[in-house]
């Protein structure tokens, strides 16, 4: 164990780095799987709310949560194959996410309100909550941590976590960079007769910024495993 003033350094720039190459060279396999996914998932929550309420919005939007940490989870195991090299078949990854769906879908619902909640109080404790959970799906899928999946996801990002933060308010400002151009495509004085295109491009930039934090969320929890198991990979040089 490292004290404080033997402790290497996390390198937050060349992970978040590494996560951007990664995305843009596999970007079909990330990008591309996470938008036809996450219209999937629209499509299905859409018609389950229609089909029980009559009205686009309702009880379908439930499935979000289910399925939501299902698809990000997905996104972590096809990060870690692109990264190796490996090119396993979808249905091989969906049954080890599947090996651990209750966990992954209760725990990040878990972390998604506690980050919430640390946002409201103020904000340095909220962005303190997404750096230490970022590694949490990375954790349960790779460890088999199960319900112990915060508590390691903590024990494992506390001592690098305001260098995480760092990577967490890098993705925030590319989110912002993607998202304002795209709501202000989507006002009623700017979409005009481009509705489907602007349609395309929201699906497509909120695919991106999805697989961008799954792509990162790997990246950060293989560089804390470098850190405390030993060794320092090339990706992040």
């Amino acid at each position: 164990m490292y004290d404080q003033t033997e402790r290497p350094a996390f390198g937050g720039g060349a992970v978040f780095m590494a996560a951007l190459r990664l995305l843009r060279h596999h970007a079909l396999a990330l990008i591309g799987f996470a938008a036809l996914a996450n219209l999937a998932l629209a499509l299905l929550s859409t018609g389950v709310s229609l089909a029980l309420t009559g009205t686009a919005s309702g009880p379908g939007g439930l499935l979000e949560y289910i399925f939501g940490p299902l698809i990000f989870a997905l996104l972590v195991l096809r990060s870690s194959d692109a990264l190796a090299g490996a090119q396993r078949p979808l249905g091989e990854q969906l049954r080890q996410v599947l090996a651990q769906a209750w966990p992954l879908i209760a725990l990040s619902l878990a972390a998604s309100l506690i980050t919430a909640f640390g946002l409201l109080l103020l904000v340095v404790p909220g962005l303190y909550a997404a750096a230490v959970l970022l590694p949490l799906t990375p954790v349960i899928l790779f460890e088999r941590a199960g319900w112990e999946g915060l508590a390691r996801s903590y024990a494992l990002a506390r001592p690098y976590a305001w260098p995480i933060v760092g990577v967490v308010l890098r993705m925030t400002l590319v989110g912002l960079v993607v998202l304002i151009p795209l709501i202000l495509l989507m006002l009623p004085e700017t979409a005009g007769g481009g509705g489907l295109l602007v349609l395309l491009l929201s699906v497509l930039g909120g695919a991106a910024l999805v697989a961008l934090y799954a792509v990162a969320g790997y990246m950060i929890y293989l560089r804390l495993r470098e850190l405390r198991d030993g060794g320092v990979s090339d990706v992040f040089r």
